[in-house]
């Protein structure tokens, strides 16, 4: 599905409203880690309905970005450990990251 969800009264139910737009799911602003790393899912636009997600730092991102980086998705979770592993896969130059083992959610 590549359409926007419509059910707008459970959206409002968990609507996080910013300048410059909206996000969905938990409030940034409640997450107990100083970091500040989220998982999200696309509302709407690439990536809509599929299976990805992304992991956003905006904890680490520039004043002028932070929540505004979560606009028009669901903010589904936050890091609790592990971000030293997280900085060294955004440092790497060589080739993609690959994920060998991983812990539960």
């Amino acid at each position: 599905p590549t359409e926007k969800i419509i059910d707008t009264e459970n959206l409002q139910l968990c609507c996080n409203a910013i300048y410059g737009g909206t996000y969905y799911g938990m409030d940034f602003k409640n997450i107990p880690d100083e970091n500040g790393v989220v998982l999200t899912v696309p509302l709407t636009g690439p990536g809509r309905g599929s299976t990805s997600f992304s992991i956003v730092r905006v904890g680490e991102s520039p004043q002028e970005w932070k929540e505004r980086l979560l606009v028009n998705s669901a903010v589904l979770g936050y890091l609790e450990s592990g971000i030293e592993t997280l900085r060294a896969m955004a440092r790497q130059k060589s080739a993609p990251p690959i994920v060998v083992k991983s812990g539960s959610f």
